[in-house]
């Protein structure tokens, strides 16, 4: 058996803050955009005519995370840095998703001779979270550059991200006039309902 470290683990923790005013907003930092206190709008848009079918609100950045980039081989299942294959611990459940526990057996930990660079000296055992619709995304990935994938793409370009432009610029969803996630999801719902009435008008012409 090859004395292969096969697992690099990548950890990045996302400090928790709170607005004084509104605690129920979240803050949103993401690369490009603006930093500050929001909330999230998630539509959904029917693709032919754009008239948007369902609306939701959240809060974003509330959570600390922890991601991990791991080798997925033999059947999927999370190698140690001895290439064994780590069982299933558990199931953890958190505010947005679940997620499967791989943890490597305490005694195969102790004596690897990757234990400093794979868990630390203090480190006990290894453990990987895995969401568990991680083997879904992967082979919904395995489709990314076919034909379908860059119709849908277009179609998500126009609709869905075309919906947002023009909501902003035109349908007050750039800010939230009221304060908690339920006057949000109404603005975000009023905001829909305009940009709906044209595009029912148009459809039914």
């Amino acid at each position: 058996m090859g004395m292969i470290c096969s697992v690099v683990v990548k950890t990045e923790i996302m400090n928790h803050r709170e607005s004084k005013t509104d605690p129920e907003s979240g803050f949103y930092k993401r690369k490009g955009k603006a930093e500050g206190m929001h909330y999230l709008s998630y539509e959904t848009v029917d693709s032919k005519t754009g008239i948007i079918i369902d609306v939701a609100a959240a809060k974003e950045g509330l959570r600390n995370f922890k991601g991990k980039t791991f080798s997925m081989t033999r059947g999927k299942m999370p190698l140690s840095a001895l290439e064994k294959k780590l069982p299933l611990h558990r199931l953890n459940r958190t505010t947005n998703t679940v997620t499967k526990e791989y943890r490597c057996p305490k005694t195969v930990c102790k004596d690897c001779p990757f234990r400093s660079r794979c868990i630390g000296e203090k480190g006990t055992d290894k453990r990987i979270q895995v969401n568990i619709f991680e083997e879904v995304v992967n082979k919904n990935h395995e489709k990314d550059g076919s034909e379908r994938h860059i119709i849908v793409l277009l179609l998500w370009q126009i609709w869905s991200e075309g919906s947002f432009a023009a909501q902003k610029a035109r349908h007050n969803l750039k800010f939230i006039g009221g304060r908690g996630l339920e006057a949000s999801e109404q603005q975000c719902l009023l905001s829909s309902t305009a940009l709906n009435l044209k595009r029912i008008i148009k459809a039914m012409a």
